[in-house]
């Protein structure tokens, strides 16, 4: 009796230690297994916040470029070009009603960085706001401000501007800046926001500030903290807000330390893509380990009872033994599969064959909104919505019949029901368990609500753009990589003649004309190398039928999910052949309008030479006909003998000097014709020479003299002698007679007297700088901005064409390789100021005036 009792004793102390030893492994093992699951929470909770964080700076940046595309007009245009001039109404309109629906306010500056336009309680920027402003005109992108204070209105409120730049079409550089001014609420409130039940779970981000680390948002355990809150950065792990610390220093994933609040914590950290700011998702380490706590008192408490029991057991060990041992065998079971359900990351329910609930975990508690008392011996069918629950127990009863796995993969999505009523959509996976009380079947739900609505959203937008590709007005193709056509919209279709399914068969070669091919390749080669993003130029189609379409193509490349695989091109055209047509008609006008202000000019000058020359001749014409009548009295006299020498020598007095005149008047007209002659040809020849700058302004004068004959004005030379200039003689004639023709026709008007200097200097870096000045009326200011525009003029009507000054501004620019330049003020005259090099290069390319 005393062996067996010993024996047993052995075997019960043995067991002892062994179920202590097993029970405090496996809470070792329980709270790694915990510590793991909620790090993957944490991971995937940041990653899920690092997402929509991005998404929301990308977001305001797609906002603003899309405004910013919209301001894309002439208006828009003129009007940050002109400061006096008034924004659209409509423009006004729409821009107010976009700043006050999504923003503090809105703010537009010109190519100046001047402020334009104002609305909401965006009305200044910061010195930081102004460099912001400059860098999204200098790239040509969207820009984000860092979160900081400035709001006027609030000015302990974070706020963020965001930068873009305003591009006209046919302007190379940005013609002004968009700025917005986010409201920052709504993503405090999506980091603040934490998916799942915790007490003490928190989100926030940081970035780095000199040595110091910047909370950025409102922390969950601190108050007026964002944007105020700075720890010192430190190398040393157990320093309070090491998470922050070493998610704004590049540092990331699981790790357990203190945080701010100097609180043990697991913490996870990422990057928030796009931007130099951390991410840290964080939860106390007492709330991990209270669940485990409990579940080890529980246990310990368990264990102590189940000695107790034992003890008993052992004294009623020769008449129990086998009732003992059934009893200790169920209750490890039914611990072990408590512990196992509850340590799951999603709802378990089990049910026994009758669908009746049996277990369930505290995860499914939540999910629900029950208790566990109160749903333990219920039908499963109570937590269906009241529609399904009369059919379900049939589909039960089929289930068992033919009980297997079905894991949640399988895309079976249900609908249940809350305490409260509400409904859900969850995955469901069904396990079958075979048991000596019968079949039990393990139930595990997941929410998949906003998965589900997010998968919603998608198709609802890939069926948007979808339609707007169809619907476009404009042509749309995606093209591969190698450019064949993927597909096309109708009016690429309307554009080229082709049917979409004509046009899937070719390739880009096939319908771009030769010329123009070359120029696209090696844009194409730029997109495909990621050297740029997207690009514009005017091409030529080969329409169907054979003619030209000219084009405004818009292309840009599609990159994959991995960030680094092209997957194909956007193309987007626009047919602008009537606009080229018009070009072509304009230009021909401008041509034809040129050419006659060329031969008018001629005109005049040969004017001029008949005025000019007109004088020596009739000197010539009276001299000779004085000394024809003197010679024929002297010859009457001579015949009839009574010719003294005193008439002799008087007649061959007055034959000296006639025959001295006529020498002097024929030369000066001699030479009056030479000058004419080289003024002619160099307005018509447009060959380069060298020539005396001085003596070439006194010619170009000479055959303007007709024009100042009867009038008031007088010219003057300020010239020393002797520049010689190596340029092109007719192109500087042009430029003078056109600014001397321009002075005396508007500068005089209601004036009795006038002058006009010419004034030419050789200036040390070896320019001319040619300035013709007038004291004359002056230009107003309003108009002075236009002159050099073709076709503009105040005389419309009393014989301005609007060519001359545009005329001379094209010769200064692009014949002499100079510029033109204007400046006057009213009732203080003119000056328009000529600078072109001494010596044109003989290589450099000159085009003719048109």
């Amino acid at each position: 009796m005393k062996a067996s009792i010993i024996v047993p004793a052995i075997i019960f102390c043995v067991l002892t230690v062994g179920i202590g030893s097993t029970g405090y492994g496996f809470f070792e093992y329980l709270k790694k297994a915990q510590k793991t699951l909620v790090i993957e929470q944490l991971s995937s909770i940041g990653k899920l916040k690092a997402g929509q964080i991005s998404a929301f700076l990308q977001q305001h940046e797609g906002n603003a470029t899309l405004i910013a595309r919209f301001l894309n007009t002439r208006p828009m245009q003129g009007w940050l070009t002109n400061q006096k001039a008034e924004l659209p109404t409509v423009l006004k309109q729409s821009l107010d009603k976009e700043a006050a629906y999504n923003y503090h306010g809105l703010l537009i500056l010109d190519s100046h960085k001047a402020i334009r336009y104002t609305s909401g309680n965006l009305t200044h920027l910061t010195p930081e706001g102004y460099a912001m402003a400059a860098k999204a005109m200098e790239q040509r992108t969207t820009v984000l401000s860092e979160f900081y204070f400035g709001d006027p209105i609030a000015p302990d409120l974070p706020i963020m501007d965001v930068f873009a730049p305003i591009m006209i079409d046919d302007q190379p550089e940005p013609s002004g800046v968009l700025v917005l001014r986010a409201k920052l609420d709504a993503l405090y409130q999506l980091i603040q926001s934490w998916p799942i039940d915790s007490a003490t779970g928190e989100s926030l981000i940081a970035r780095r500030d000199g040595n110091d680390v910047l909370f950025l948002n409102e922390l969950r355990f601190k108050k007026n903290t964002a944007l105020k809150l700075r720890v010192p950065l430190s190398l040393q792990p157990d320093s309070p807000a090491w998470p922050a610390i070493r998610a704004v220093n590049g540092q990331f994933g699981a790790f357990e330390s203190y945080d701010y609040r100097n609180e043990r914590v697991i913490a996870y950290t990422l990057p928030i893509s796009g931007t130099q700011w951390g991410m840290i998702v964080k939860v106390s380490y007492d709330e991990v380990l209270q669940s485990l706590q409990r579940l080890q008192m529980v246990t310990t408490l368990i264990t102590a009872l189940f000695i107790i029991f034992a003890w008993l057991a052992f004294i009623l060990w020769w008449r129990k033994q086998q009732a003992v041992q059934n009893i200790i065998e169920r209750k490890k079971t039914e611990q072990r599969i408590a512990a196992v359900i509850d340590s799951a990351p999603d709802a378990m329910v089990i049910t026994d064959a009758s669908g009746t609930i049996t277990l369930l975990n505290q995860q499914a508690e939540r999910m629900f909104g029950y208790a566990r008392s109160e749903l333990i011996g219920q039908l499963i069918e109570c937590l269906l919505p009241p529609r399904f629950r009369a059919k379900h127990p049939a589909q039960r009863m089929q289930y068992n019949q033919a009980p297997q796995s079905r894991l949640m993969d399988a895309g079976r999505v249900v609908s249940v029901q809350r305490k409260d009523g509400s409904e859900f959509s969850a995955e469901v996976s069904l396990s079958p368990i075979q048991t000596d009380e019968g079949m039990l079947v393990v139930s595990a739900l997941r929410d998949v609500t906003e998965r589900y609505r997010m998968e919603v959203t998608l198709r609802n937008t890939e069926t948007q753009l979808r339609n707007m590709f169809e619907s476009a007005a404009i042509g749309m193709t995606l093209m591969t990589i190698d450019g064949h056509f993927l597909k096309a919209n109708p009016s690429l279709c309307h554009i080229l003649g082709y049917t979409l399914e004509e046009i899937v068969q070719l390739s880009l070669q096939n319908i771009t004309y030769p010329d123009d091919m070359e120029a696209e390749l090696v844009l194409l080669h730029q997109l495909e190398t990621r050297q740029i993003s997207n690009y514009q130029l005017e091409k030529r189609y080969v329409h169907k039928d054979g003619h030209i379409i000219w084009v405004q193509l818009n292309r840009s490349s599609v990159i994959g999910d991995d960030g680094a695989t092209l997957l194909y091109y956007i193309g987007e055209l626009q047919d602008i052949s009537a606009r080229k047509k018009a070009e072509e008609n304009l230009r021909f006008a401008y041509e034809s309008m040129a050419e006659a202000e060329k031969m008018a000019a001629l005109g005049g000058l040969v004017a001029g030479v008949a005025h000019e020359i007109n004088t020596p001749i009739g000197v010539n014409l009276a001299s000779a006909t004085h000394l024809e009548g003197d010679t024929r009295r002297v010859k009457a006299l001579y015949a009839a003998g009574e010719l003294s020498e005193d008439e002799l020598e008087d007649y061959f007095a007055t034959a000296d000097q006639a025959v001295k005149l006529m020498i002097i008047n024929s030369q000066r007209a001699a030479d009056l014709i030479q000058s004419f002659k080289q003024v002619a040809v160099d307005q018509t020849g447009g060959e380069q020479r060298e020539f005396d700058l001085r003596v070439y302004i006194e010619e170009v004068l000479l055959s303007l003299r007709p024009k100042f004959k009867h009038s008031p004005i007088t010219v003057v030379i300020d010239c020393a002698p002797g520049i010689q200039v190596n340029s092109l003689p007719g192109a500087l004639s042009q430029i003078l007679t056109n600014l001397i023709l321009n002075a005396l026709t508007h500068g005089f008007d209601n004036k009795q007297s006038g002058e006009i200097t010419i004034q030419a200097i050789l200036m040390p870096d070896d320019t001319i700088k040619l300035c013709v000045i007038d004291d004359g009326n002056g230009i107003p200011e309003d108009i002075q901005a236009r002159i050099f525009e073709p076709f503009f003029t105040t005389r419309r009507g009393r014989g301005g064409s609007g060519l001359g000054l545009n005329i001379a501004y094209n010769v200064a620019h692009h014949g002499l390789n100079g510029s033109l330049r204007v400046q006057s003020a009213a009732g203080q005259g003119t000056t328009f100021t000529l600078t072109f090099p001494r010596a044109l290069s003989r290589t450099n390319p000159r085009s003719e005036a048109t």
